[in-house]
């Protein structure tokens, strides 16, 4: 594509004259950087790339588009933007896929239940016959088959991975996309190009205060989203959607159990973990919605899913029909063993550490303990630390700590924040992760609950040293094979 058209719609100035070129390549890492391409210098979060200008230019890039008062580029054509970012996911929608509209776009967004309502969507419009693309935290699949990298970590893309992976979904015959979509991607402008058929907000909580500072600064990133749709479909029990609604340029559809809404949640039915049942009631249809998710959550998330779908005109029978099906949600309150019971949950917030130990103390009924683990990520958040603790300490009768994604911020610190939140000394301290699990799964009888909060579907950890292989359901399968041996033990003896 023709330079000019690629920076078409933006200001610019032309340094050193705007050649007429064809781009085949862009690039924003400076590892990514090749022969011809155009190269985009973005003022870092953490770290500047104009350090890495000197490498970058020996590459070769074609064009280097910047932001910057000044740039030497050593002859090398240099175009200046007003803002560099704003400019990059533009370039890769238009080098990639120039007839996006050819995509149906849902996305959800949320603190909390972004996957499991997108995950939802997602399988009602499988369900209903449609070809779909679906990006989701750490996956990203099409037609049901995962295409996303190993170690992949996003919620919503970056430019380089999510225009190609559109690219390639159009190819492959695609007429829907169903996407989470991440305050972060908002406020980066990572999906700019994009206009959404479909929004979907679930809720908002304390969470990534690190990078959006307060919380109307954390909404103002989410509003962009409904700012850039035709209909939006609220959870109006949440506090925060009255302000999106009053403020979002799009359409409202409104559900609510507690608050009155244009789709109604009667009767609720919790059944626990073991799933609940709900009356779905508009002015056009009605019908009674059976679970098998557990949580009272999961009623919220499926009836923003049933009426995202339906408003997109699929049957509410097939709607219903795909919802009822759906037995669990991977990493999300997924159960792994019986006797001991132990589940893997992603919940990395206070909200939802508290949600997913409301259901096991409920569903429990003091058969048995509540075994805690969990941790908390390095250089996030760190005001979430002390209220994680205090909430596992509310619910369990047991508590370990652990390591959960320390990245480069040392464990020491990350648990100093952490134990502030305790009150009592029902709580343990082991940094390993594996061994956290092998000693709360050898030491659980078969009456206690386990969960192991805080990774869920995650494949990797992130330490000091980087990204590495890591799952899970393998550490509770290793602890689980000790426990058994040990028992055998026991038994011998």
């Amino acid at each position: 594509m023709k330079l000019q058209n690629l920076l078409s719609g933006f200001e610019y100035t032309d340094t050193c004259g705007l050649p007429d070129i064809d781009i085949t390549a862009l690039a924003y890492r400076p590892e990514d950087t090749k022969e011809n391409c155009a190269y985009i210098l973005l003022r870092g979060i953490k770290n500047d790339t104009k350090k890495y200008l000197p490498f970058i230019l020996s590459k070769g890039p074609a064009v280097i588009i910047h932001d910057r008062d000044e740039l030497d580029t050593g002859g090398i054509t240099a175009v200046r933007v007003k803002d560099a970012r704003a400019v990059l996911a533009f370039m890769y929608s238009r080098l990639y896929v120039p007839d996006i509209e050819k995509l149906r776009f849902t996305g959800v967004t949320g603190t909390n239940g972004k996957t499991t309502t997108s995950r939802l969507v997602y399988s009602i419009l499988r369900k209903s016959g449609l070809s779909c693309i679906y990006f989701g935290t750490g996956r990203i699949e099409i037609n049901d088959t995962r295409i996303s990298p190993g170690f992949y970590s996003m919620t919503t893309p970056d430019p380089d991975v999510l225009y190609p992976a559109l690219r390639r979904a159009i190819d492959c015959g695609c007429t829907d996309v169903v996407m989470e979509v991440s305050s972060h991607s908002l406020a980066l402008g990572k999906v700019a190009p994009i206009h959404f058929s479909r929004a979907v907000f679930t809720n908002l909580s304390p969470e990534h205060l690190d990078f959006h500072k307060n919380m109307d600064e954390y909404a103002n990133a989410k509003l962009r989203l409904f700012n850039s749709a035709d209909v939006g479909i609220f959870n109006v029990d949440d506090k925060y959607s009255d302000m999106l609604i009053k403020r979002a340029s799009c359409a409202a559809i409104k559900v609510g159990c507690l608050e009155i809404g244009d789709v109604n949640i009667h009767a609720p039915e919790i059944n626990g973990l073991y799933g609940s049942s709900y009356s779905y009631v508009t002015d056009n249809c009605s019908f009674i919605q059976k679970l098998r998710l557990p949580g009272a959550y999961n009623i919220y998330n499926s009836a923003l899913a049933l009426c995202c779908a339906i408003s997109l005109g699929i049957p509410p029978k097939t709607a219903k029909a795909a919802v009822s099906e759906v037995s669990y949600i991977e990493g999300r309150m997924e159960k792994v063993h019986t006797a001991p019971n132990i589940y893997i949950d992603y919940a990395h917030t206070p909200a939802a550490l508290e949600a997913a130990l409301r259901l096991i103390s409920a569903s429990v009924q003091k058969r048995g303990r509540i075994i805690t683990v969990f941790g908390c990520g390095g250089e996030r958040d760190r005001e979430k630390r002390p209220l994680m603790a205090a909430v596992a300490e509310k619910y369990s009768d047991a508590v370990v700590v652990t390591e959960d994604n320390c990245r480069n911020e040392r464990l020491t610190d990350i648990f100093r924040d952490i134990l502030v939140g305790f009150s009592g000394s029902a709580h343990k301290i082991i940094a390993n992760r594996e061994r956290a699990i092998e000693y709360a799964v050898t030491t659980a009888k078969e009456d206690d609950t386990v969960l192991i909060a805080g990774k869920g579907h995650e494949e990797y950890t992130i330490g000091a040293g980087g990204i590495l292989p890591y799952s899970e359901k393998n550490a509770i399968y290793k602890a689980l094979k000790l426990r058994e041996e040990g028992n055998n033990k026991r038994h011998e003896n």
